[in-house]
């Protein structure tokens, strides 16, 4: 489903009355609310690039890996690594990394090397018609579920929503069971290595 046929399903469940622009922000809120409560693997890419490496959509961060050594490059904090090198002028092979806001620096530094930073996405807001969420279409139906949600609170039907909400926190978690259990002969469990709120 795009944006135009989940915009005409939410209107369809009662919400006829609420404009273009409020169905739309209704439904862009729920995919937020979808995408930012797991590590999603469908959500999982990375960037490759010299540092300071800028990424627009970092959300969390799950490794960074320098080209030189092919080694995950261990997280830091600025302010530690400013009492051994207090300019951050050291050249080397980098096996530090930190964050300002969504920016990545390594340490040492280098002029030739580059690092590759698997993260996951903040994915766009959809604001054409014909944009499609990045979440499997199986679930699309979660979003509108969502935005409806939303539509019932913003109208004060609080009743409504608690119920609403209750039915559409199952549907989510079992989304988390069919995606995220997919792998049952690896670990339980998976590595964050830079939260982050966004």
């Amino acid at each position: 489903m795009n944006l135009g046929t989940m915009r005409t399903e939410v209107q369809a469940r009662g919400s006829d009355y609420l404009s273009t622009t409020r169905v739309n922000q209704f439904l862009n809120w729920a995919y937020k609310e979808i995408t930012r409560y797991m590590p999603w693997p469908f959500l999982e890419t990375s960037a490759t690039g010299a540092s300071p490496l800028t990424i627009t959509d970092l959300g969390l961060i799950l490794s960074v890996t320098g080209s030189r050594s092919d080694q995950p490059l261990a997280r830091a904090d600025r302010r530690q690594i400013l009492i051994g090198d207090d300019d951050l002028s050291e050249i080397g092979t980098p096996v530090l990394y930190w964050m300002e806001n969504l920016t990545v620096n390594v340490w040492p530094s280098s002029a030739t090397d580059t690092v590759t930073v698997q993260y996951i996405k903040v994915p766009a807001d959809m604001s054409l018609d014909a944009d499609v969420p990045v979440i499997p279409a199986d679930y699309h139906e979660l979003i509108i579920d969502g935005a409806v949600l939303r539509a019932q609170k913003d109208n004060d039907q609080y009743d409504s929503y608690q119920a609403s909400r209750q039915i559409w926190q199952s549907e989510l978690d079992l989304m988390v069971l069919t995606i995220m259990g997919r792998n049952l002969s690896g670990p339980s469990f998976m590595t964050v290595t830079e939260p982050k709120n966004f």
